[in-house]
């Protein structure tokens, strides 16, 4: 069989959608509305109920509690560009506050968070980013218009600016080759898109103009940014459009109902690392990327490779393909993969509605 040209972070949602544009404008303000440490005190008796003095707290402050009970002076916020520079909105209950992230970066009009850099000027030193703060450039390829700085080798997200998560993307393609890599991955502060983990409806983006929300898989073990519907045709081809009880809104649900999964054959995927049997694979006209495992034995072009690869089908109309030289040279030798039918010809696909 025969599989169109393989096209890997560019369905990763990796790709941005524009530049932010979050700096400090003036120090003094800034320093007005952040959170006054020890101004307020809490309860440190174990079991006691905390203790905040709002009389205490900074200008623009309040006692508010954090994920863990503790009452102490916050900054609160709805939404991340309402935090200074170096802070993100975290959620909480009854109102979400400004969190400092984990590094502490000096503000400049341009060059950090999601300015735009042109993928010719390379990765780290791109002209366009600030290299003093450890900003590169990051796309999916030498040509992608909408590669953008940001920073790699986080691991939290709150070395991360608000909107962004600390994720894995396989080593390449990148800005300076668009030669895939297969086992190598790197962490980056990305932008979240569809499908990237969140915690609240305040940390997904706009998508096509359309405010995105943060939804339960259908585990019940993470969250998803996702696009409300009306019907299956407003959603990406691998996703449909169901029913949210708690709300009773419609919303874009991925047909494998997780955005990650196992790491088992066409389980969900966002890089190579989520696939400990094989790599993360996507075709070239579904959006949807999902792992590969390797075969018990050598895949042939032309011949019934039967038991060589698990009968599994991740959806109805999924066929399960075994890898031979002779086909898409872009993938490994032997590796079984899903694959569906595009009119006359098939694409290396899991979920995807044909």
């Amino acid at each position: 069989m025969t599989y169109p040209l393989v096209s890997e972070l560019a369905r990763h949602g990796l790709a941005a959608r524009a530049a932010l544009g979050r700096f400090a404008a003036v120090a003094s303000t800034v320093a007005a509305v952040l959170v006054s440490v020890g101004a307020c005190s809490s309860a440190t008796v174990a079991g006691a109920a905390a203790s905040c003095d709002p009389a205490q707290c900074a200008p623009k402050n309040e006692c508010l509690a954090d994920g863990a009970g503790v009452v102490a002076c916050r900054l609160s916020c709805a939404a991340h560009t309402d935090c200074p520079f170096n802070y993100q909105c975290a959620t909480g209950a009854p109102k979400s506050y400004c969190v400092k992230l984990a590094v502490d970066i000096a503000p400049k009009a341009t060059g950090q968070w999601g300015t735009h850099c042109l993928a010719p000027d390379g990765e780290a030193g791109n002209k366009a980013c600030d290299g003093s703060a450890s900003f590169s450039c990051f796309g999916a390829g030498t040509t992608d218009a909408t590669a953008y700085c940001t920073r790699f080798d986080c691991k939290t997200d709150l070395e991360c600016a608000g909107g962004y998560y600390c994720g894995t993307a396989n080593t390449a393609p990148n800005v300076t080759t668009d030669k895939r890599s297969f086992g190598t991955t790197r962490t980056v502060c990305l932008k979240r898109a569809y499908c990237s983990p969140c915690h609240a409806d305040l940390d997904c983006p706009v998508i096509d103009g359309t405010p995105s929300r943060c939804a339960d898989d259908d585990l019940g073990t993470g969250k998803y940014c996702t696009t409300p519907c009306k019907t299956s045709s407003n959603c990406r081809l691998d996703a449909a459009c169901t029913l949210v009880a708690y709300d009773g809104t419609r919303l874009c649900r991925p047909r494998a109902g997780v955005c990650k999964g196992d790491g088992s054959l066409c389980s969900p995927c966002h890089a190579d690392s989520d696939c400990p049997k094989g790599f993360c694979l996507g075709g070239a006209y579904s959006p949807e990327t999902f792992c590969s495992i390797k075969a018990t034995a050598s895949c042939e072009a032309n011949v019934n490779n039967t038991g060589k690869c698990p009968t599994f089908t991740g959806y109805a109309g999924t066929q399960i393909g075994c890898q031979s030289t002779n086909d898409n040279p872009s993938i490994p030798q032997d590796q079984c993969l899903g694959v569906v039918n595009f009119g006359t010809s098939g694409d290396i696909a899991c979920y995807t509605k044909h």
